[in-house]
């Protein structure tokens, strides 16, 4: 079917759905169909009739001249379903004192084999009605007065008049692209009922394609002045839908041995040599405390500051509590190697005592 400008969107989309349906049940060309598809498509054919007798005139106003078009408004419907999203478009002039609308274009899309969410739907519908309108404007030699894009997700709204950084990619991106085709000013929400995108997205009970039909024509509110439209309700900038989490992974890190004990066979050695790295650390503190080192067998440079009187050097020899410190740290070290999990838990206790995780 050679359908460019969309004129019979509502009933080639039910066609492409149904080939999407028949792709999902895994049916060959070959195959007989099963009978939920053979009843969509005896209802599909029964359109066919009366498809054949839609006549689409050549001039948007029919006789009426350029020169007599006043305030011309340009609306854009847009909508989706799980099925299918798509919009359409619309022309609506003053002439004569009277107002004529009618159809300009429209666009339709089965929705992706990988399902989506409504909302996400919605705003596809939304990108793609943008992208129509920019189209339609650059095509078009007639100077629009207004813009209008209508769409009844309350979501797509918030989305669009809020900052788009704070919400995912696939929404970020998305809402991008419409505020560079598009003003925010320029989106309204409208009821679906009075929605005529919704004819692209789903199958519909008594839908009518005559020339003189909504869907060629526009929805009867365009005929009236703008404050008989629907009303506009109040929308939050601010929707939690699809905003962006920051997730902050903190953790624990293990501190490995200062020591490799696989060059010392000797507990009491390796540990006499650990209590004497503790000594180190602690004559380093000292020094830059002012205070005096202590050493365990002075060096001859030290004796001789020693003998001369020099009180900034003490012979004493390791204690106790610094070879118990020595054990204890290979205690915590062999306990954190074995049970590494439990320890992070127990090292991570930076909260109050009624808080603490159980090992």
């Amino acid at each position: 079917m050679f359908d460019p400008l969309g004129f019979l969107s509502p009933f080639t989309v039910l066609g492409r759905m149904l080939v999407q349906d028949l792709w999902r049940t895994g049916c060959e060309w070959d195959d007989p169909i099963d009978g939920v598809s053979l009843e969509k498509w005896n209802r599909w054919t029964q359109i066919l009739p009366e498809i054949g007798e839609i006549r689409v005139p050549r001039s948007y106003f029919g006789p009426a001249l350029s020169s007599e078009i006043r305030n011309l408004q340009w609306h854009v419907f847009t909508d989706a379903s799980e099925n299918a999203y798509g919009c359409v478009a619309y022309f609506r002039a003053e002439i004569g004192g009277k107002v004529h609308c009618t159809l300009v274009m429209s666009r339709s899309k089965v929705a992706p084999l990988k399902q989506l969410t409504i909302p996400r739907l919605e705003l596809q519908a939304a990108v793609l009605g943008a992208r129509l309108a920019q189209t339609v404007q650059q095509n078009h030699s007639f100077k629009i007065e207004q813009v209008f894009l209508w769409t009844d997700s309350r979501n797509v709204l918030s989305w669009i008049k809020s900052d788009q950084r704070r919400y995912r990619q696939y929404v970020g991106f998305r809402i991008g692209e419409i505020l560079s085709l598009t003003n925010a000013t320029d989106w309204l929400w409208i009821p679906t009922k009075y929605n005529e995108a919704d004819r692209v997205t789903k199958w519909k009970q008594g839908a009518s394609f005559h020339s003189d039909s909504s869907w060629f024509r526009g929805q009867p509110f365009l005929s009236r002045d703008r404050g008989e439209w629907p009303e506009q309700p109040l929308i939050s900038a601010n929707t939690n839908e699809e905003i962006k989490v920051h997730l902050l992974v903190h953790d624990v890190t293990l501190s490995k041995l200062l020591i490799d004990v696989s060059r010392i066979s000797k507990w009491t050695v390796l540990v006499r040599i650990t209590a004497c790295a503790y000594r180190f650390v602690s004559n380093c503190r000292r020094l830059l405390e002012g205070r005096p080192i202590e050493t365990l067998k002075a060096t001859k440079r030290q004796a001789m500051l020693l003998k001369g009187g020099n009180r900034k050097v003490k012979r004493n020899p390791l204690k106790q509590e610094e070879y118990q410190k020595a054990e204890r740290y290979f205690y915590k070290a062999v306990q954190a190697e074995v049970l590494e999990s439990k320890s992070k838990v127990l090292y991570n206790l930076d909260r109050p005592a009624n808080q603490w995780l159980s090992v």
